[in-house]
């Protein structure tokens, strides 16, 4: 794949999993109290990686084509992260 196609392709899922996390935020407004805590904890973890994720996806623009595929492997990994903290969130307030 192309780096310019695979940086399109990581910054497209980073996209999709904001506006998830955007529409876990807004359930999470009804919860409890107790419960808000809980997820608010999960949603730091969540932009936690979201962050790495950003950061090491916006380090793909200015990367050389070798720099390129070795940051790539990290940033496809951050986006991991960042997905199985996500589906943990939503899983668990759903």
């Amino acid at each position: 794949m192309a780096p310019n196609a695979s940086y399109e392709k990581l910054k497209a899922s980073l996209d999709e999993w904001e506006a998830e996390l955007d529409k876990l935020q807004a359930k999470a407004r009804k919860f409890q109290a107790g419960q808000q805590e809980d997820f608010k904890r999960q949603v730091d973890e969540v932009r936690r990686q979201r962050d790495k994720a950003h950061d090491l996806i916006k380090g793909l623009e200015s990367s050389s084509e070798s720099a390129f595929n070795e940051m790539r492997k990290g940033a496809e990994k951050a986006l991991d992260d960042m997905n199985e903290a996500l589906k943990k969130a939503r899983s668990h307030y759903q």
